[in-house]
């Protein structure tokens, strides 16, 4: 959310049959924290190929400067029940996006305030930005290896904790707000 009090998503229900009820709500990143948003309306039904929308509304106070913080868009879709079936099995799926929600004067994500070390614990990014960075994957030589997906803004972590060795070269991919692949390789020391 830029510079906006309030969004539209559209929700589209590729059913040729079924109409759904969706639930839509936006939760804290973390377990522990609120978050500052309504969804409107909190229940609605789509029919079969067609649009929905939720409005959802930030109703907190105004992000100190140059700030990023994160949260969880939840997506909710209900079948209906079936009347006809005695005993049903239904599938309820609530999908989650990531949900940023940014100052006005934040400036713009520069990759080069972004570092990528090799030291005896592992591989580590120093994210020296505002923004929160995911990350799509890590190769090692070429080599997916499993690591950290997110390196929250300003901090400096180990996303890969094993050593790697000096000849090998590392690269990460980050995904930016368009759904783009960025590369980052390691700085040699």
């Amino acid at each position: 959310m830029d510079n906006k009090r309030e969004i539209t998503i559209p929700i589209f229900n590729s059913s040729d049959k079924t109409p759904f009820l969706i639930q839509s709500w936006v939760t804290g990143f973390d377990e522990e924290v609120k978050a500052p948003f309504i969804a409107t309306p909190a229940l609605f039904r789509v029919e079969p190929n067609s649009y929905g929308s939720a409005r959802i509304t930030y109703i907190g106070k105004p992000l100190s400067s140059n700030q990023e913080k994160i949260y969880l868009l939840n997506i909710k879709s209900i079948p209906p029940k079936n009347e006809s079936i005695e005993n049903e099995l239904q599938i309820i799926i609530n999908s989650q996006f990531k949900f940023f929600l940014r100052s006005k004067d934040i400036q713009p994500l520069n990759f080069d305030d972004v570092n990528i070390t090799n030291d005896i614990n592992g591989v580590k990014i120093d994210n020296r930005t505002p923004y929160h960075l995911s990350i799509k994957s890590i190769l090692i030589n070429g080599k997916g290896v499993k690591g950290i997906k997110m390196i929250h803004p300003w901090m400096n972590e180990y996303v890969l904790k094993q050593k790697i060795e000096r000849e090998h070269s590392v690269k990460i991919e980050f995904i930016n707000d368009y759904g783009a692949i960025v590369e980052k390789n390691m700085t040699k020391s």
